[in-house]
């Protein structure tokens, strides 16, 4: 929320309400196509950079963390659970499962930071500079 507030700010200050919300619509297009693109690029700046940000994050940090659930509770369920011959084996695959999805996870979770970077930079360098 504090970048796509962040976003705007720095476009309205930079340019003013009416040339921020100019900048956003590309020139020279044919009149007709301004009917087409006009909605979509104020759908895209107001709504979709938002939701880029927060859903890109709340989806990847459930998934992992959903899949680590899963490994723990499958490894310990047939460790304590059903200590039978094979039982033992599936349940410390579960656990090392568990600790290899862990390391996955935060290797995920920094890439997730770093493309979430990517996006603020990207959002505000076009909020100061639209025709790049």
């Amino acid at each position: 929320m504090s970048v796509y507030v962040l976003k705007i700010y720095l476009g309205v200050t930079r340019h003013g309400v009416a040339g921020y919300l100019r900048g956003l619509i590309p020139r020279g297009l044919p009149v007709l196509a301004y009917v087409l693109v006009i909605p979509l690029e104020l759908l895209y700046t107001f709504v979709n950079s938002l939701f880029a940000h927060m859903l890109r994050l709340a989806a990847n940090m459930f998934a992992g963390h959903l899949i680590l659930a899963f490994f723990s509770m499958v490894g310990f369920w047939f460790v304590f659970e059903n200590p039978t011959a094979l039982g033992v084996p599936v349940g410390v695959a579960g656990v090392l499962m568990a600790i290899v999805i862990t390391a996955l996870e935060m290797f995920v979770q920094f890439l997730q930071a770093f493309l979430f970077t990517l996006l603020t930079a990207m959002f505000i360098g076009t909020a100061l500079n639209p025709d790049h």
